[in-house]
């Protein structure tokens, strides 16, 4: 799935913030219309743009239907897909979009924030998170 974002690890989801803090982009308007109508253009698997505003609408379950089908080509299931992989795939997905989400709203400037000062918070919330984790590598060490 990371594949057909463009992205190597969650984090690496920041690169898209001009498409992801927007409003009113054409990407945007396009998926609203989707969503509403199923009319227009729909998403496509690459690259795989997910609708972070209405996560359970019209354009995310295409793209799990997109997402299915990629799986079954790459062999899950044995090549041949029963409706229990098919759920699987649907809980993975939409478990996924949900983490992905978590990092987004992390990640959001605040309405008062410049992009700047929205930098600066973000590394140093990061940096924070790295001294609280490098606490426990003694696991290793023999006293």
């Amino acid at each position: 799935m990371n594949e057909c974002i463009g992205i190597v690890q969650d984090r690496h989801i920041s690169v898209f913030k001009a498409e992801l803090y927007s409003k009113n982009t054409p990407l945007q308007l396009q998926m609203a219309k989707y969503d509403e109508d199923g009319l227009g253009e729909g998403p496509t698997l690459r690259p795989m743009r997910i609708n972070w505003n209405n996560i359970h609408g019209r354009w995310n379950e295409q793209l799990l239907r997109l997402f299915i089908e990629h799986c079954g080509t790459c062999g899950y299931g044995g090549g041949e897909m029963n409706d229990a992989d098919e759920e699987e795939i649907e809980r993975i997905f939409f478990d996924r979009i949900s983490r992905l989400n978590t990092i987004v709203n992390a990640n959001r400037p605040q309405p008062s924030e410049t992009a700047r000062q929205a930098e600066l918070r973000i590394a140093r919330r990061q940096l924070n998170e790295l001294a609280r984790s490098r606490q426990n590598t003694r696991r290793g060490e023999v006293r």
